[in-house]
């Protein structure tokens, strides 16, 4: 009877440590995520799309994106259902995202087995986000990526045909939100259950392929009945593969770090005969070379979700290990937790949360530009329009040399010219590392139309020369 007792009080006390655990994250994230200190051209892009949408456009025929129609519709589908098109709900629901991830995290941590270090995770994780610009679909994709993972996992640890048809959704689901990344994701779980199919010579395991092949391509083909294939393989598919790449080079070395550290992780993990572990270790491989279109900290932070999963099972194996063979790989653990978190760190400045931008760009655009079709904003300015509450004279939320075509700066430059806005907003330092070109149909015409008035710090305000 004494010893029910204390087994029901140790229970009661860890599950109160647990539910503070969750408690402690969501507030860490609540506390550094609730304001609006900057207007961030990343989240701008998702904003203004789905601000199009709230404003009764069609994205890919009205406006242009390369991006799949997933977290703009999420984002607008939040604004219909509280009836408001506000900053803080689309802000709300990215917390919600990252929380839910490193819940996913956790979960799927748990599966190869359980200890006290499957906390450990998901608190680096999300400390890791804290630097994130969180309302843009890199965030909206880890839900449904990870979780796939979850119940991939589960599926391989109970072969039960219902944890594939989860995993397959949720992989399409990915893909409507971030192509490249819902495709690597697929190809990399076709191939391993290809692989085992091989390998076990079990039916199992062709049902499970069939059974997640199937689920996966549900939610992509509900795009066909909305858009045409080949105006959906233009724009997701073509664009970015011929014009994507050329303006976003950046060195290679932290995406190559990253992928020693993987290698270097299997290496430690090798000696355990684990198929979760193996592909935990091709997941993450395949949402590496994701990054290669744009290998820069952000994008690599969110693609090492796997490597998070699989930390617990690392420290374990490093527990095992002689001592200077066990202090060389904590010494190398704590250098990538301080990769990780440092940029959190070095750019983390407390706003108080619910904050909002108030900027003399804003106020200047609001005092002078009063129609809804009175401001043009460029060359990646786009959140602009939602802050101010206009509608952009062209069909692209930004606009950028060698990555937009010379057909696409006519068009803009045309449809100025038609609509001739009040105000025209410039910002080319936060393009330079793009090697922008102003010698360019719309920054022409503005130039030889409209007069510079103001400027605050790199952003130039111009108001249109009433004698042209």
């Amino acid at each position: 009877m004494a010893n029910s007792t204390l087994v029901n009080t140790i229970q009661k006390y860890r599950s109160l440590g647990t539910t503070f655990y969750w408690l402690s994250i969501l507030l860490l994230l609540l506390i550094f995520h609730t304001n609006h200190p900057i207007i961030d051209s990343d989240e701008g892009v998702t904003l203004n799309g789905a601000w199009n949408l709230w404003n009764n456009k069609a994205l890919y025929i009205d406006f242009f994106e390369f991006v799949p129609p997933g977290s703009l519709y999420l984002i607008f589908l939040i604004w219909k259902i509280f009836n408001s098109a506000t900053y803080l709900l689309a802000n709300l629901f990215a917390i919600l995202c990252i929380f839910l991830s490193t819940v996913g995290i956790f979960k799927i941590s748990a599966l190869l087995h359980k200890t006290n270090y499957n906390y450990f995770s998901p608190f680096i994780f999300g400390l890791s986000s804290l630097y994130w610009p969180i309302i843009n679909h890199n965030i909206f994709s880890l839900v449904p990526t990870i979780w796939a993972t979850y119940y991939l996992a589960k599926g391989l640890k109970n072969n039960k045909l219902k944890y594939f048809a989860a995993s397959g959704l949720l992989t399409g689901a990915s893909m409507l939100i971030l192509q490249q990344k819902g495709i690597a994701l697929f190809i990399v779980v076709l191939s391993t259950l290809v692989f085992l199919y091989f390998k076990e010579k079990q039916n199992h395991w062709a049902k499970a392929t069939s059974v997640y092949v199937a689920a996966s391509l549900i939610p992509v083909i509900l795009l066909f009945f909305k858009w045409s294939p080949i105006l959906l393989y233009n724009n997701l598919i073509v664009f970015p593969l011929l014009n994507y790449r050329e303006t976003n080079k950046l060195p290679l070395t932290l995406l190559l770090f990253f992928v020693i550290i993987a290698i270097f992780a299997f290496y430690i993990l090798r000696k355990r005969n684990n198929r979760l572990s193996y592909t935990l270790f091709a997941i993450q491989f395949g949402l590496l070379a994701t990054t290669l279109a744009r290998p820069g900290h952000l994008h690599i932070s969110l693609a090492i979700f796997p490597l998070y999963v699989l930390a617990p099972s690392i420290i374990k194996e490093i527990n095992s290990f002689r001592s200077r063979i066990k202090k060389t790989a904590y010494g190398v653990a704590i250098v990538i937790i301080f990769i990780i978190t440092f940029p959190a760190l070095q750019s983390l400045q407390f706003n108080p949360p619910f904050s909002s931008a108030n900027t003399d760009t804003l106020d200047f655009i609001k005092e002078n530009c009063l129609s809804q079709y009175d401001l043009y904003v460029g060359p990646f300015l786009p959140g602009y329009y939602f802050e101010t509450s206009k509608l952009n004279v062209t069909p692209f939320s930004f606009i950028i040399t060698n990555m937009h075509t010379e057909k696409d700066f006519e068009l803009a430059s045309v449809l100025i010219k038609q609509k001739e806005p009040k105000c025209a907003v410039l910002n080319y330092a936060m393009v330079n590392k793009f090697k922008y070109n102003q010698d360019n149909p719309i920054d022409n015409y503005i130039f030889s139309n409209y007069d510079e008035v103001k400027r605050f710090n790199d952003t130039i305000m111009f108001i249109r020369n009433e004698k042209n």
